[in-house]
């Protein structure tokens, strides 16, 4: 792919998106949500390191 078809390609993106942003909203919540979930399964993992035998229940 040469430089101007990925420029041309990019366009049509922007384009595709803009005329999308209520799909992009979407997308950009479910990231949010997918980084809070990691965010609460690190803060876990730390919790269960810290208490190893609170948390045996978990399993």
């Amino acid at each position: 792919m040469t430089r101007e078809e990925y420029q041309l390609t990019n366009a049509k993106l922007v384009k595709h998106l803009g005329a999308r942003i209520k799909t992009r909203h979407v997308i950009t919540l479910i990231a949010a949500l997918a980084n809070y979930y990691r965010l609460l399964m690190r803060f876990g993992v730390v919790l269960r390191a810290i208490y190893p035998l609170q948390f045996d229940w978990h399993y």
